[in-house]
């Protein structure tokens, strides 16, 4: 058998058969003299088997990967050159990508536990009293570090600016949007005096590092709470069981029901798309404030300065409205009706890379 020649498995025999003429069209001649297939295709299998649990694989790692199998395979002059890792990601249509979220860490089972009670849910409240909330931090100065360039362009950037606020998003199953909390440093800033931020559609309040506290969340649970008695509505209110969630309040009319432990990034629809897109529209909005209202003569960290928390306030309510009721409403159908085991992990956390190095070595 070819898979027990070369010591690879059947699936990477066919995927290699798939790409069978790419493979003799490219070869393998290199400075490092010429290479078998079967290094090549022993170091995808294990980049492959390392990445289904969630490794993240540089070009370091790599190199060393093929180093340890050639040297496996008494090829001692092989010594796995740029040339050489460029052509192999070019063989196999390996991207090197940033790595996002906790889905990998995430307890399947309790989602896929929570998902069989939602139906009872929908029929004691109504899609239009099931609310989620989340919060996320809102870097508002930090703009876009990718842009159109021409050709003979510099690609050079800017300094990421650090200034930072809490926002706080809360909608319901049917995409009604209830006005967005932003934590601010400072409770009183001088940007925002005399400005009656009822009118604009916001809430904000403050803390020593504008992270959400439990205080903070009891005063907007309280707020949302008596705003839902006024309207006779009784409402369920999912949220993940952050720290600062802990409260210990008789509500009337919102009942509060926490996601499992570590099921947030499954389940939860605000982590499904609904934060990505307000942000993407954010920062179109700064984008434009910074072009046509601030008027940049100079360069654009001089421009970037001239942003302040009012027009994140703005820029906020803005990016909140563009957010369609059909699109929070696929977000929650995406977190509380889909299958766990068949959903793709996209999202995987980061391992340190030490960790990963130690690992590949003891593999061998």
């Amino acid at each position: 058998m070819i898979c027990e020649e070369f010591n690879i498995s059947k699936g990477m025999l066919y995927r290699l058969k798939k790409k069978r003429e790419g493979i003799l069209a490219q070869g393998f001649s290199t400075s490092e003299g010429t290479i078998g297939y079967e290094l090549n295709a022993q170091v995808y299998e294990i980049f492959r088997n390392l990445r289904s649990k969630g490794f993240p694989i540089n070009g370091p790692t790599l190199k060393l990967i093929a180093r340890k199998i050639a040297y496996r395979n008494s090829n001692h002059d092989f010594t796995a050159s740029n040339g050489w890792l460029y052509r192999f990601k070019k063989q196999f249509e390996i991207k090197f990508r940033i790595l996002h979220g906790e889905s990998r860490s995430a307890d399947k089972e309790g989602a896929e536990n929570f998902q069989s009670t939602f139906n009872d849910l929908l029929e004691n409240y109504g899609g239009e009293n099931i609310f989620n909330c989340d919060e996320t931090a809102l870097f508002y100065k930090a703009v876009s570090k990718k842009s159109f360039v021409e050709k003979n362009e510099s690609h050079s950037g800017h300094k990421i600016r650090k200034e930072r606020m809490t926002l706080l998003l809360c909608c319901s199953y049917t995409g009604e949007k209830y006005k967005p909390l932003i934590i601010g440093r400072t409770k009183s800033p001088r940007v925002l005096k005399g400005v009656n931020l009822r009118e604009i559609g916001i809430e904000y309040d403050a803390s020593c590092k504008a992270w959400m506290t439990k205080n903070i969340f009891e005063n907007w649970l309280s707020r949302f709470n008596e705003e839902m008695r006024e309207k006779r509505r009784k409402i369920a209110l999912l949220i993940d069981n952050a720290t600062c969630h802990a409260v210990s309040l008789k509500l009337s009319n919102v009942d509060v029901i926490f996601f499992p432990k570590n099921t947030s990034s499954l389940i939860q629809p605000c982590d499904q798309g609904i934060i990505k897109a307000f942000k993407n529209h954010f920062n179109n909005w700064i984008m434009k404030t910074i072009i046509y209202d601030k008027n940049p003569a100079g360069q654009i960290d001089e421009a970037i300065k001239g942003i302040t928390i009012l027009d994140a306030i703005s820029c906020s309510k803005l990016a909140w409205d563009e957010i369609t009721d059909t699109s929070i409403q696929h977000c929650f159908e995406k977190a509380l009706e889909y299958d766990c085991r068949e959903k793709e992990d996209i999202e995987e956390s980061l391992i340190n890379s030490d960790i990963v190095e130690n690992t590949i070595l003891e593999s061998f």
